[in-house]
Formats: C-alpha cells, structure tokens, sequence
C-alpha cells in the first residue's frame, strides 16, 4: 500500500498535532505501508532533512519519506484578518501541492490529512481520503458534509462526541471510524521507581498565545495542606511567561521547561501523579479533546487529575481518572486528599492502547 500524508503542520515542532502525526506515519512505515509526509516550509526552522528529524523526534531511523513543499504567502506577522488570511495561505499551498504532487509523483493509494482544503479538493475529484478530525471549527464542518458524500472519503473521528457535533448523519459504518489517541511504547523504560507524593504537568504552557490555567495550578499549591507534595511542570512557554510561572513557585513546584521527548517520558514515570489542564474557554477543550497526555501519562502508571470537562468525562471508562470542580481550589485540594488516601493501582490502565495498535486498526479501516 502506498500512502501520502498531506497536512498542514509544522515540522519538527513540539505541538502535540505535529507529534501526533509524525507518529502515525511512523507506525505506518512499521506496518509495511510505504508512506511519505509532506508538509509545508512555511517557517525558517521547518525542514524535511531526516536527520534533523530524527534528532528531534528521538527516532532511531525515521522509516518513512519526508518531503517539504514551498510555501509563499506569510501570516504570522499579521496584526489583523489572521484567521480568514490562515484560510487563504491554506488553500493556495493545498492547490499547488496538490498539483506538483499529481503531476510529478507516482499516485497513491490513499491520503491522509488533517488539512481542512486538502480534504475538500480530493474529494472534489473523488480521490481516495482519509481524514483525521481532532477538532471541529464551522469551516470544517461544511468540508465534512460536502466530503462524506463521495464513496471514496473515510473520516476517523477521535471520540463519539466529535462524530455527534459534527452533524454528520446516515453515514456507511465503511467511512466512519472511531478511534481514540495512544501512547507511542518506544519512549517507555522498565523498572523507573516511582516518586511518592509527586506530581507532573507535562504539555505547551500556552494554546494559541492563551495562557492554560498553569499559573492557577501552581497557586494551589502554594497552599498549605499541599507542601507535602511537589509538582514539576515540563512544558514550552514564550520567555516572559516562563519567567512569570517562575516567579509564582515556592519550594514545592519547579518549573522546567522544554525537554526532549524521552526525558518527559522518564520524568512521567518517576511521578505519581500527573496533571491535565485546560481553560473551558475553548470548546474544543471543554467538549472534543483527546489528549495525547491522558494516554502517556495512563502508560507510565499515574493517577490523572483532570477539570471535570464533558471532554475529560468521556474517559471516565479507564480507571485511573479522577476530576474535580475547575476554577475550585478546594475541589482540587480535596480530590488530592482522597485519592492519597485511598488505595489506587499504579500499573498502566491494559484498556490504553499503543500507537502501534491504534495504526493497525486504521490500516485495517482502509481496507475496507
């Protein structure tokens, strides 16, 4: 089989999209599927050169193509329009990548992307695409309606909720599929001792130059009922508001920043327990997201604290979750108090799934 993914994402970059599917094409390689990633070089520091790659992703050997494409049109300098002159660098780069790629490579057998225009002129030419659909916006949401009536479209949805705000209807169980986030196993050690009263928030500090609530989180422990406990917070922030978290922490909380990719993972596996935070601000937030950090954090054997959000709510079927009131510091402070003093596993939840095993049930999707 050969595949082509097209997206419209940074790499390398420590987003967890850009991470997401840097791995999808990773375990597709490892299943035989003869893959290429092509992307666009719409920022200095963006490079297909494998070696760069490879250093960054930490893989050993990167097992699939990667191909770079120009990209003209600028908008990160932009004051104003930012959003509609997105869509307009988005669908320009999609039309003449499109066109070099048809013209100039050998034709695949399907592609895959999470790029909005990418989808919609595929499946203009009814041509054979896979979607990814983390998030829902109303653009994509139009694409998806137009889309999902050419027989040869394919949607793969996240989680159950995503599919049902879609609006998406009478739809053929061969152009659905319902498949959940994992945890890529090779970043994984054996026989880590875990620390007892530790916690980690491991994630970008900000989303969208919006701060995440991380700051609120490192003023409930500067409560008194939790200076027996610590908390170390791992993640990329722009210099002025790292050194304003700074600025906030007492002897309990430190504040790391940005470490490689299997140093993160060590640092998870040392913890027992692991935060996730996210503002409702945001609707994909509150209500569609699958972190890539519930399942890491499942993998290392943590007790996860998360907001109590719809979003976090529907991976309530694993047992190692637990939520309390968001915005409530005393909701927060109590969940810790109970969850110390109860008895909980700290072996991986067997219900999370590997990276390996979620790419084999999208290959086995294709096929269909």
């Amino acid at each position: 089989m050969k595949l082509y993914y097209i997206t419209y994402q940074d790499f390398p970059s420590n987003k967890a999209n850009s991470q997401q599917t840097i791995t999808t094409c990773k375990y597709l390689s490892l299943n035989n599927v003869d893959t290429t990633l092509y992307f666009p070089l719409r920022k200095d520091e963006n490079t297909d050169e494998s070696v760069v790659i490879e250093n960054f992703y930490e893989f050993e050997n990167i097992g699939f193509k990667l191909r770079g494409l120009p990209h003209k049109l600028k908008f990160e300098k932009l004051k104003f329009f930012k959003k509609g002159y997105f869509q307009l660098t988005q669908i320009v780069w999609s039309i003449q990548s499109l066109n070099f790629i048809f013209h100039n490579q050998p034709k695949p057998d399907y592609i895959m992307t999470r790029a909005d225009w990418v989808l919609f002129l595929l499946s203009r030419k009814n041509f054979p695409v896979v979607f990814e659909c983390h998030q829902l916006t109303k653009t994509r949401k139009l694409i998806l309606k137009y889309a999902i009536k050419k027989n040869n479209t394919k949607i793969i949805f996240m989680n159950d909720r995503l599919l049902a705000d879609s609006g998406l209807k009478n739809l053929k169980k061969t152009q659905v599929l319902i498949q959940s986030n994992g945890y890529d196993e090779d970043y994984f050690e054996q026989g880590i001792s875990k620390e007892k009263n530790t916690f980690i928030f491991a994630g970008n500090l900000t989303r969208s130059n919006k701060k995440r609530g991380v700051d609120l989180i490192i003023d409930y422990f500067n409560d008194q009922r939790l200076q027996g406990y610590s908390l170390k917070i791992i993640g990329d922030a722009d210099e002025e508001y790292f050194h304003e978290l700074k600025k906030r922490t007492q002897n309990n909380v430190s504040v790391l920043g940005y470490l490689k990719k299997s140093k993160v993972i060590q640092e998870m596996q040392k913890s027992e327990f692991g935060l996730l935070i996210n503002t409702s601000e945001s609707t994909h937030s509150l209500l569609h997201t699958d972190p890539l950090k519930f399942y890491e954090y499942s993998a290392a054997g943590l007790k996860i604290i998360a907001p109590d959000f719809p979003a976090h709510r529907n991976l309530d079927k694993y047992s190692n979750l637990y939520l309390y009131k968001n915005d409530n510091k005393e909701s927060f402070i109590k969940t810790i108090e109970d969850l110390s003093a109860a008895t909980v596993s700290e072996q991986p939840d067997k219900n999370i799934q590997t990276y390996s095993n979620r790419v084999k049930n999208i290959i086995n999707f294709l096929k269909v």
